[in-house]
């Protein structure tokens, strides 16, 4: 199973653990210095600038075709993004580098496809 790391630096040779910004101390695995991955299902999650706040919706195979059409409307697209609108500019100019990470030091966090090392 791929996993990857996404990030704005194109140079990153060492990966370090660390606590994430975003989240410390939200559960017990942001608590302590770790290296993050995510698996390739849901990795869209992270095509976007690391700060951008964005809430992504997809539909589950118990989903009703009623909450379907009101999450995803008409799209025929697995994932569909929101983000505010002065976040548009940033998101089309801010490259996002893509890095794959080795799978066999990760372990799963069984929560929407995330791994820690």
């Amino acid at each position: 199973m791929p996993l990857f790391h996404f990030g704005e630096d194109p140079r990153i040779e060492r990966f370090t653990p660390c606590v994430p910004p975003s989240a410390p101390g939200a559960r017990a695995a942001a608590s302590e210095p770790l290296v993050w991955a995510i698996d390739a299902e849901y990795a869209p999650l992270y095509y976007f600038p690391r700060d951008c706040p964005r809430i992504v919706v997809w539909a589950l195979p118990e989903s009703s075709a009623a909450d379907r059409q009101r999450c995803l409307g008409v799209s025929s697209a697995r994932m569909v993004a929101h983000i505010e609108r002065r976040w548009f500019e940033p998101l089309c100019s801010t490259p996002v580098y893509r890095y794959e990470m080795p799978a066999e030091p990760f372990e799963s966090l069984d929560d929407a496809g995330m791994h820690v090392s």
